[in-house]
């Protein structure tokens, strides 16, 4: 049964085998205050206001969410976080209550966790966090990675920007200008390890927002680690982005180097069709995106997963605990 719509259980009259005579004089009766049918629908009315007078506040259910730290391994074993003691991990239930119910975001697709700061709340004005998720596209090379020329890469997103902001525009969306780069793309041949940082701006906003990856890749898909936080929670002086950037391993035996040939799915794409978006347009994610970001009307930090990845938004210091 969905929690969200409950069931209303109707009331079963049983009628008594009564003799005929006898009924007459009491079918012309008004109902006594204290039959059944007029007892039913009062607590009807008195059940919701009851569920809702002890229904916990996000605040309490925050409080009542599993912070996990130490080594975790992530849903389906498919990765493993280390997580030192400023840090701790969420699972999907929770992340659900911060993403969707806190921070006001539709459901989107299914997440492996969120990495939180020790020391915050999502309710906090400078709270942050990391998302967590995976795509099982296939095996992505990365033979051609070290020849990716990211100038050209940006004047092609920006050409795709502008593309997209034609649907967005019909959608009664805001349009958005891809800027330029927060942090030129840097590919780790060792760890394979991708990681950017994109500056957005959308219309009739002053500042720039922040658009921050990282792309782990393994053996039949890539580990998405999406930020939602500002600028200056990410640079020197602050190491949050390399301490994230650390924690997070596929398993043994999903590592990149554990592909095996010809048995393996290949994804049809590449690593600069990762920091493109292009891969997150497949399966109607791009539609999904533009119909996000009408929902989105909280004032604050913005995540998106890629040129044209899903919208993340959460009200900075104005959304109250109800």
């Amino acid at each position: 049964m969905n929690k969200l719509s409950p069931g209303i259980s109707g009331l079963l009259l049983l009628s008594l085998a009564t003799p005929l005579a006898a009924q007459p004089t009491q079918a012309k009766q008004t109902p006594s205050p204290q039959t059944p049918s007029q007892k039913a629908p009062s607590q009807k009315t008195k059940q919701p206001a009851a569920a809702k007078a002890n229904a916990p506040t996000l605040q309490q259910r925050w409080q009542q969410v599993s912070r996990q730290q130490g080594e975790i391994v992530l849903p389906g074993g498919i990765g493993k976080l280390k997580l030192p003691k400023q840090y701790f991990y969420l699972n999907p239930e929770d992340s659900k209550l911060v993403l969707e119910k806190i921070w006001g975001n539709p459901a989107g697709e299914e997440r492996l966790g969120m990495i939180f700061p020790s020391v915050s709340s999502p309710f906090d004005a400078d709270s942050w966090a990391v998302t967590i998720g995976y795509r099982s596209d296939g095996h992505i090379s990365d033979k051609d990675a070290d020849k990716i020329n990211f100038e050209t890469l940006l004047r092609a997103m920006q050409a795709d920007t502008q593309a997209v902001n034609k649907q967005r525009l019909a959608q009664g969306f805001q349009s958005v200008q891809l800027v330029g780069w927060a942090s030129v793309p840097y590919y780790n041949s060792d760890n394979k390890k991708l990681h950017w940082g994109e500056r957005l701006r959308f219309a009739g906003d002053d500042a720039d927002v922040l658009n921050y990856n990282i792309r782990i890749l393994g053996r039949e898909g890539y580990l998405l680690l999406t930020f939602i936080a500002n600028i200056g929670q990410l640079q020197p002086p602050n190491n949050n982005m390399q301490n994230i950037l650390a924690m997070a391993e596929f398993t043994e035996g999903n590592r990149y180097q554990d592909y095996q040939a010809g048995i393996d799915k290949l994804a049809n794409y590449d690593v600069a069709a990762l920091v493109a978006g292009k891969a997150l347009t497949k399966g109607g994610l791009l539609a999904k995106a533009l119909f996000f970001i009408k929902k989105f009307w909280f004032i604050g930090v913005l995540l998106v997963g890629g040129l044209a990845g899903l919208l993340i938004k959460r009200k900075v210091g104005q959304r109250r605990a109800k």
